[in-house]
């Protein structure tokens, strides 16, 4: 379960994203331990222009992660790309293929290593 501090914090940090630096955030759920690699897609990912409203974006990720979908996610996080902030639930995996094979069957184009600090792009794999 993500908290309303979780929420907050996502909130406010993708809304002081700026277009073009690929910045991105993520927390993670209380009670789990998380994973070597973030994978997204857990539920339907949400779409802001940057500058979005802080409150506005608050609201919507608060009720996103209230909903039958979003039971089970482990991280809750944000990034900007092409001027879009995309707003996503996800979980963590320990091993690569499993990652990537998750990701794969939501139609992911990248994970995240946490290890690492680093992207992978599953194109390149």
């Amino acid at each position: 379960m993500f908290t309303r501090t979780d929420v907050a914090t996502i909130a406010r940090k993708a809304a002081q994203a700026e277009e073009g630096k690929g910045q991105g955030h993520t927390v993670y759920a209380q009670g789990i331990t998380p994973g070597r690699y973030v994978v997204g897609g857990y539920a339907p990912a949400q779409l802001y222009p940057v500058g979005a409203a802080t409150g506005h974006m608050r609201v919507r990720i608060w009720d996103a992660v209230h909903t039958d979908a979003a039971e089970g996610a482990h991280t809750l996080g944000f990034w900007e790309d092409d001027g879009t902030v995309y707003v996503d639930l996800g979980d963590t995996w320990d091993g690569l293929g499993m990652a990537i094979a998750v990701a794969q069957t939501r139609g992911e184009l990248a994970i995240y290593d946490r290890k690492e600090g680093r992207v992978i792009t599953l194109a390149n794999l």
